[in-house]
């Protein structure tokens, strides 16, 4: 089966890069043939073009098919017996390409709520969709409940993580049985509106009125030093005098540098698809803390992996993480738990079943 994979961009981060997992995942043990279409370029361009056939929805040959209103010349060309939109940002293309043409169209949604909402102008902006992949349970039921998709149209696949898989199969330990005088409380936030940054410095706040004899301190990861969110953070620390108590580390390059630190992750999300970031703190052990409903990773996450609490509630936010860190035996328990889980959702989800039953469904039906 070929398959014209799409992708707006080949950053080495989010939607692009796991699809590049996505496609080396799929070379073992499927039919599935790639090709894949960048609309921009990026950091991992060569190594698409090194694995795939790979084209530039902007390359002079393209362009001058398109103009001339030749799209099925360019699929018959390919021999595409199905199209496959990697983020909802792709799929003005996936559905110009489909037009005039019986190829059936998958897009796999990798985006939040809000962003969903910026994209989707309107319910019928997804109704030539033929199927959907998501990456949880709370993206499936925003797709029916919001836009009327059929649940039976929507299928569930986990994102990977290459930091991650690297840690499974080198046995990368994260958790020390070392007594520590102080824990560390991790957060990484790339500073937008989703990852709620400002409840940063107001559960910090809470945090240490509430416990100020705990022995603790918060290390927040991720956004630019560069960035107004930075200099607003800073600026609130400094006004609450906690510019001794939370460092801002910036952004980093290896995240295992960060992970090692950290003794629990503050998940304080207000809306992820899913979470990267909790899935690779889960793998070094770290136990969670979050809001009910607010990411894909509160699917798994639980009580088991961590503590979640309501939606926005701070002062439950606050008194989770002190239960944490104040409860050694606990702390490791779920760390334990954590680490588990993702090895055994990482051992189920490499498979990509529900990734190859999608693209088979739909091309059978067509």
């Amino acid at each position: 089966m070929r398959v014209l994979f799409i992708s707006h961009q080949a950053n080495r981060s989010g939607a692009p890069y796991a699809l590049f997992q996505e496609l080396e995942a799929l070379q073992h043990g499927s039919d599935i043939q790639p090709i894949v279409m960048l609309l921009e370029g990026g950091a991992i361009k060569k190594d698409f073009q090194k694995s795939y056939p790979t084209v530039g929805w902007h390359d002079m040959i393209l362009r001058i098919i398109i103009k001339c209103r030749l799209e099925r010349l360019f699929l018959k060309y390919y021999s595409i017996d199905c199209i496959y939109c990697n983020s909802i940002v792709s799929l003005d293309v996936g559905l110009i390409l489909k037009k005039n043409s019986n190829i059936p169209l998958i897009l796999h949604v990798h985006e939040s709520e809000s962003y969903l909402n910026s994209y989707a102008r309107s319910k019928n902006y997804l109704c030539d969709v033929d199927s959907f992949i998501t990456v949880s349970g709370l993206c499936k039921n925003i797709l029916i409940e919001k836009y009327g998709v059929s649940p039976d149209k929507v299928y569930i696949q986990y994102p990977f993580s290459p930091w991650v898989m690297n840690v499974i199969e080198n046995n990368i330990e994260g958790i020390s049985g070392e007594k520590k005088a102080e824990l560390t409380i991790g957060t990484i936030c790339n500073g937008t509106w989703p990852k709620a940054p400002e409840l940063i410095t107001l559960v910090a706040d809470l945090f240490y009125k509430k416990f100020p004899h705990i022995k603790c301190k918060f290390m927040v990861v991720g956004i630019s030093k560069e960035s107004d969110t930075y200099y607003h953070i800073e600026y609130d620390l400094e006004k609450m005098h906690l510019q001794d108590k939370v460092t801002l580390a910036g952004q980093v390059n290896d995240p295992l540098d960060c992970y090692s630190q950290f003794d629990v992750l503050l998940l304080h999300s207000r809306e992820e698809s899913f979470s990267l970031v909790a899935e690779e703190a889960a793998v070094m052990g770290k136990p969670i803390v979050g809001f009910e409903g607010a990411t894909g990773a509160a699917e798994w996450i639980k009580d088991e992996c961590g503590i979640l609490v309501p939606y926005m509630d701070l002062n439950a936010l606050a008194e989770a993480l002190y239960k944490l860190c104040s409860n050694d035996q606990l702390r490791m328990e779920l760390g334990k738990n954590a680490k588990r889980k993702m090895v055994n959702i990482y051992k189920e989800e490499a498979q990509m079943k529900n990734v190859i039953s999608a693209l088979h469904s739909v091309v059978h039906l067509h």
